[in-house]
């Protein structure tokens, strides 16, 4: 199981965000989370449905690789009809929407680069904290050689 932020507020405050920069992949990903009661649901149906690696990968690696429309029907089918209706768009259109915009929900937490609110795995922080070097505060912000 993924282990999230201490305060889930953060990780919805992110979906959020993210339903509002992709109005309709993003509205579609935040209307299922909220069918299952948030964020850390929606990952726990991703796990259940066979996609607790690949989600994982997606969060770690921040490259999101879509799932088939397909295997959203599969692992959602419960809740498609309900979101479908609620957004007033096809349940095909749910389907494909979902399978582009879930991997780039998760993959935008690995690139998350406030890592200390713990929205993901921080995977460009991490990167980026590689490359630092400390600077040299008596030569005006030079790195030392």
């Amino acid at each position: 199981m993924i282990a999230f932020a201490k305060d889930p507020r953060a990780l919805e405050e992110k979906l959020s965000a993210f339903a509002h920069r992709f109005p309709v992949s993003g509205r579609i990903v935040h209307s299922l989370a909220g069918q299952y009661g948030g964020v850390e649901a929606l990952v726990e149906k991703l796990e259940s449905g066979g996609f607790g690696e690949e989600s994982e990968k997606w969060m770690s690696t921040g490259k999101p690789k879509s799932m088939a429309p397909e295997a959203v029907r599969r692992v959602f089918s419960d809740k498609l009809d309900s979101v479908a209706l609620m957004l007033g768009i096809p349940r095909e259109s749910v389907e494909i929407q979902a399978a582009l915009g879930i991997p780039k929900f998760f993959s935008s937490l690995a690139n998350d680069e406030d890592d200390d609110m713990g929205l993901g795995y921080g995977a460009s922080s991490a990167a980026k904290r590689r490359r630092e070097r400390p600077i040299d505060s008596e030569h005006s912000g030079r790195v030392p050689s």
